[in-house]
Order: C-alpha cells, then structure tokens, then sequence
C-alpha cells in the first residue's frame, strides 16, 4: 500500500493453505504505525476478506503476536475469533507467542 507521494506504508499478503482445501491464511500484514487506526487498516482487512470470497475460500485464518492485545478489538470488528492456538516463534530478536485468529465465510 502506498501513500500519497509513493512511500510504501503498509505490506499484505495472501495464500491458499496448502494442507487444506478452501482455506487461506493471511501473512505480511504490516501497516506503518501512524496509519493503524485510520481506514487504512479497515481497507486491507476488508481486501482479505473480497479476496478470500473472490477464490471461493470457506475459511481465512492468520497469526497475531500475544502481545498485541489492541489489534484483537480491530479483528473482532471484521468478525474474526481467537481460535485458542498458541504457537512459540524464535525468529525475531527476542522469542514471542502467537494466537491463531479465524473467520468462516
């Protein structure tokens, strides 16, 4: 997502599960930080969800640090759950954990 004057301020991506049919996760979702509470952010969750309906996906699914408790109000507004998974990733500077989120279609 670019800005006004071609400054790239935000990153999505989306892809086919590759273990299950009609399911699709969301990765590389970041959003400059001064963009995260003004539609900017709605525009990509919005643009998962269009496309998840567009390649016929029953289920959108994605991962979220534990510690972004701010980001869960924002993902219940477009009707996604915290599934209840815990997974522990190391491939950052210091280990953190990750919920899995889901929306059925």
């Amino acid at each position: 997502m670019l800005d006004d004057i071609g400054h790239v301020r935000g990153t999505h991506a989306m892809m086919p599960e590759a273990t299950r049919a009609k399911v699709c996760i969301r990765r590389c979702l970041y959003l400059a930080a001064a963009l995260r509470n003004v539609p900017w952010g709605a525009q990509l969750m919005q643009w998962t969800i269009v496309w998840a309906h567009a390649h016929s996906m029953h289920r959108v699914e994605f991962w979220s640090d534990t510690r972004f408790t701010q980001a869960y109000v924002f993902f219940a507004r477009f009707g996604f759950q915290c599934e209840g998974r815990i997974r522990s990733m190391d491939d950052g500077c210091i280990p953190y954990q990750e919920y899995c989120f889901f929306l059925n279609l």
